[in-house]
């Protein structure tokens, strides 16, 4: 089993506690929503939700892929299926953007 961590980031910048709840629940969502079509091999579903100039940093080796290169990755169906825990997510505000 694959274990996919979400980046840990910290909201800051005295945003109410509720709204920090609620962005980092919306933020799980499309993070868990990126690994399901991970898993299924799903390319058409998972492209529209990467950006273009997409960096995607792989965890034990530190190298990178382009968007190009992940959603060729991604296409090419694992056996048994890849599996995704998403153990935590921490938002932070940078600048008029959330990352």
């Amino acid at each position: 089993m694959s274990k996919f961590e979400a980046a840990t980031m910290l909201v800051g910048g005295g945003w109410p506690v509720a709204a920090q709840s609620s962005l980092v629940k919306e933020f799980a969502k499309l993070i868990e929503a990126q690994c399901r079509a991970i898993a299924a091999a799903d390319t058409a579903v998972l492209s529209p939700m990467l950006a273009k100039n997409l960096v995607w940093i792989l965890g034990p080796s530190g190298s990178s892929l382009n968007r190009g290169q992940l959603l060729a990755a991604v296409g090419q169906r694992q056996s048994p299926q890849t599996r995704f825990e998403v153990d935590s997510v921490h938002v932070r505000r940078a600048g008029a953007a959330v990352s």
